[in-house]
């Protein structure tokens, strides 16, 4: 459950499943070429803010996710710094 951050570690597992109770603040940590990570995201009942570091969205950015639904943001690091990532993220209907 996040509180305030949720730390990406990219020397970890591949796929992660978070849940989110509250405004989140995404950071990373141990990017490297090559490294990719997919996020499960699931927001209890209330609508929830995200905030990113400085990632290249292919997409839309996502300011929020809404109450009870699941997201999908996948990273890709091109390189050793948060300007170096890719994200995607889709969230269902």
């Amino acid at each position: 459950i996040s509180t305030t951050t949720t730390a990406l570690d990219f020397s970890g597992d591949q796929l992660q499943t978070i849940s989110i109770s509250a405004a989140t603040t995404f950071t990373t940590s141990n990017l490297a070429v090559g490294k990719t990570k997919t996020i499960k995201i699931t927001t209890d009942g209330t609508l929830r803010t995200l905030t990113f570091p400085a990632w290249k969205f292919v997409g839309a950015k996502p300011t929020d996710q809404a109450a009870s639904k699941i997201g999908i943001l996948t990273l890709t690091s091109f390189g050793t710094t948060d300007a170096d990532c890719v994200a995607a993220y889709a969230v269902e209907e």
